[in-house]
């Protein structure tokens, strides 16, 4: 509190840097399909800046095996599919974070394919420019694929200038595949940076949460669920990315959860890390 000229003024929050953030969602029907797709739609005067997504249901049996976002019409395309069978019903939902469009934004797009083998892909901003969100989209996965890290480098105290993903075969898989990912970028915003939690233990899902402080808002983030025998990433789901808040207001928080699809040895301990861009 500030008191001048005999008139009490109180302190009021630093704005953030990067006003105007909303999200936008979609869901796809709730089905026992075993592909889903949903799709989110930035509103007028605003694009996409980051992505997220959301499975509802049988979460320990269905891969996300597209979040794609397009800032050429402002939408995010979620698309998963079952790993096994299963006539268990589900669906899935796709998140769009949307501002009023950053100065030079820019999708970067990096890629690898023509192999069945387990694959890393890194997109990096041009220049000086910073990662704001980030998307992937497997090919010729059909659910036997999962993406089960994404990790954007950066610190507390840096923001951001690409994201380094990773895909396991789930299966015995014989299918050549691609791995294709997005950086969505554009010029620094002063403030950017990520901040990153996570949890451990011997349960077979798991949720953490990365939270931006206060005052400051999400624009993307990811995370990564490894295990002390990396061939059996390919037994965790990703089954949620999602940027959230927990009052009225931009997203703050990036929710991220997991579940092994075939029970694990209690020997076998995995983590699940949360990774938020906070500008």
């Amino acid at each position: 509190m500030v008191v001048a000229g005999g008139l009490v003024a109180t302190a009021t929050p630093a704005a953030a840097a990067l006003s105007g953030v909303v999200t936008e969602i979609d869901w796809s029907t709730w089905s026992s399909d075993q592909s889903q797709t949903a799709i989110a739609e930035c509103p007028a005067g605003t694009n996409v800046i980051g992505a997220g997504a959301d499975i509802f249901g049988d979460v320990d049996e269905e891969a996300i095996e597209q979040v794609l976002p397009n800032i050429s019409n402002g939408t995010v395309t979620v698309t998963a599919k079952e790993a096994d069978p299963d006539t268990g019903y589900w669906q899935v939902e796709a998140v769009a974070i949307c501002a009023p469009e950053p100065a030079g934004l820019v999708t970067v797009l990096a890629g690898r394919s023509g192999t069945s083998r387990d694959k890393t892909v890194t997109a990096s901003c041009p220049g000086s420019k910073t990662l704001l969100g980030w998307g992937f989209d497997i090919g010729s996965g059909y659910g036997e694929v999962l993406v089960n890290q994404a990790i954007p480098d950066g610190s507390s105290a840096t923001a951001a200038t690409q994201v380094t993903v990773s895909a396991y075969e789930d299966d015995t898989y014989s299918r050549d595949w691609s791995l294709n990912v997005t950086a969505i970028c554009a010029k620094a915003i002063p403030g950017q940076h990520v901040i990153s939690a996570t949890q451990k233990g011997d349960i077979d899902y798991k949720l953490v949460e990365a939270d931006c402080p206060t005052g400051e808002n999400l624009t993307g983030g990811g995370g990564a669920a490894t295990t002390n025998t990396p061939s059996l990433n390919s037994e965790i789901l990703i089954n949620a990315i999602y940027p959230m808040s927990y009052s009225v207001g931009p997203p703050n928080v990036l929710r991220m959860s997991a579940a092994e699809e075939d029970p694990l040895l209690i020997t076998e301990k995995w983590t699940l890390a949360s990774y938020a861009l906070c500008v």
